[in-house]
């Protein structure tokens, strides 16, 4: 399997335009990552340190496994109910965490226990939609695996086309 790797530099220059381009959209909400078990780290008693990004788990630095999230992160949120998503996304991956599979740690566990990651994001979809059917005001037609367009809905991807 080949592993790809960035220099210290090139993860630094990734964070700063990832930065940039938040800077640019802070009136939009932020991801919950003082709530996502992996980072309660960099959050000691509730308030965010940046020192401790250096500090690693499982010989992984926090500042690497936090760019793999806010990539995730990046790419789920391209639909209109970006809210949902980072709530899903938040749960998905603790429940992943607390089942021992730390697919941010090692990418290759989320497909190495595909079953259970479905499952997952099965159950906790299902949560979310109950939370955010009304908020939306699509009612029972609320879900995160189809796109909206206007009041229209049209299917996009669900997890039984896989």
């Amino acid at each position: 399997m080949r592993k790809i790797s960035i220099t210290p530099q090139e993860c630094e220059k990734i964070i700063r335009k990832i930065s940039e381009v938040g800077e640019k959209h802070k009136h939009r909400s932020i991801p919950p990552l003082n709530q996502v078990t992996v980072f309660r780290h960099l959050f000691p008693y509730g308030k965010y340190n940046e020192g401790n990004l250096e500090d690693e788990s499982y010989g992984i630095k926090y500042k690497d496994l936090l760019t793999n999230y806010l990539y995730l992160n990046a790419v789920l949120d391209q639909g209109g109910e970006i809210e949902g998503v980072r709530i899903l996304l938040k749960e998905v991956a603790n429940r992943l965490y607390d089942n021992g599979i730390l697919f941010l740690h090692e990418p290759i566990q989320f497909f190495q226990k595909i079953d259970k990651v479905i499952e997952v994001i099965q159950e906790e979809h299902k949560r979310v939609k109950e939370l955010r059917k009304d908020i939306t005001g699509l009612g029972n037609r609320y879900s995160l695996l189809i796109k909206y367009y206007k009041d229209k809905i049209r299917p996009s991807y669900t997890l039984s086309s896989f």
